[in-house]
C-alpha cells in the first residue's frame, strides 16, 4: 500500500476503483484501486501530523481494505486455538479493555480497532493488522504495561501499546463476533439478535462509509453483512458499568463461547 501526500482534485468524480471525499474537515483524500492513498491537508488540518496519522491508520487504510473485497469493522480481535472473536463498537466503548483481559488469558492478537475480514469463506475470515492495541490510561494499567513507555496520542487520547509477542501473523476462522451494547446495563450478559438487527449493527460499525459510498459500494456493503451474520454468530454484550465490573462481561463471554 502506498501512502503519499498530494494534490486531490475537487472535480474528480469517484468511481468503480476511486473512493474520495473530505474525512473529519481536515483531509481531502482520495483512495485507488485497494493500493494508492493520496492525502491533502486542508487548512483546517493545522498541519497536525498526528492528527493525519490517525486519520489515515483507520479510516483511509479501512477504505482501501473495503476496496479490496474486505469487510472492514470497528473491532478488536483475539484468536486461541478454535478460532477467533470480535468485539465490535465505536471509540470509548471497552473493546481494548476486553482484548487485552484476553491476551492475558492466553488469546493471541489479530487487530485492535480495525479488523478486516474476508466474509467470502464459511466460517469468515479475520486477517491481522498490527501488534499494537490503543488504550486510555485504565486500559493501560489492566495490560501491566508501563504507562511511561508509551506515549499518548493527544488527538484520540490514547497510548499505542506493543503485544508483539502475542501477536498472531495469520488470518484465522471467525467464531463469535459481539457487538458491545452503548449504553450500560444492570448486568452483563450475552442476548441473541434477530438477523436484521445483526446486519444493521455490523453496518453501522463498519469503517469508510463516508467514503465508500456509490450506491454499488452500498448493495456490496450490505451483500457481505448479510454473509457474515449468516455464517457467524453475531451477539450483542451488555456489561455493567465501570472497569471493576469486568470480570462480570469476561465470565458471560467465556460462558457463551463454550
Amino acid at each position: 500500500m502506498y501512502i503519499r501526500l498530494g494534490s486531490v482534485p475537487e472535480d474528480r468524480k469517484p468511481g468503480a476503483d476511486c473512493a474520495m471525499g473530505c474525512v473529519d474537515g481536515v483531509l481531502r483524500v482520495s483512495v485507488q484501486a485497494g493500493r494508492i492513498i493520496t492525502i491533502e491537508p486542508t487548512s483546517d488540518s493545522g498541519g497536525n501530523l498526528e492528527l493525519i496519522r490517525t486519520i489515515t491508520q483507520s479510516e483511509l487504510i479501512a477504505a482501501a481494505l473495503r476496496q479490496r473485497g474486505l469487510l472492514v469493522l470497528h473491532a478488536s480481535c483475539v484468536a486461541n486455538g478454535s478460532g477467533a472473536i470480535a468485539f465490535v463498537g465505536f471509540s470509548g466503548w471497552g473493546k481494548s479493555t476486553l482484548a487485552i483481559r484476553f491476551l492475558q488469558k492466553g488469546y493471541r492478537l489479530l487487530s485492535d480497532d480495525v479488523l478486516p475480514i474476508c466474509t467470502k469463506n464459511c466460517p469468515p475470515l479475520a486477517y491481522p493488522s498490527h501488534p499494537f492495541v490503543k488504550a486510555k490510561e485504565d486500559t493501560l494499567m489492566e495490560s501491566n504495561k508501563d504507562k511511561k513507555k508509551h506515549s499518548k496520542n493527544k488527538v484520540s487520547g490514547k497510548s499505542e501499546i506493543p503485544f508483539i509477542e502475542e501477536f498472531s501473523g495469520q488470518k484465522r476462522k471467525i467464531k463469535k463476533i459481539y457487538i458491545i451494547e452503548g449504553k450500560f446495563r444492570k448486568k452483563s450478559e450475552v442476548r441473541i439478535m434477530e438477523n436484521s438487527e445483526q446486519i444493521f449493527e455490523v453496518m453501522k460499525h463498519t469503517w469508510a462509509n463516508s467514503l465508500v459510498s456509490r450506491p454499488e459500494d452500498r448493495k456490496k456493503h450490505l451483500k457481505m453483512s448479510k454473509e457474515l451474520s449468516q455464517k457467524t454468530d453475531v451477539k450483542v454484550l451488555s456489561r455493567r458499568k465501570s472497569i471493576e465490573n469486568l470480570k462480570s462481561v469476561i465470565e458471560v463471554v467465556k460462558k457463551d463461547i463454550k
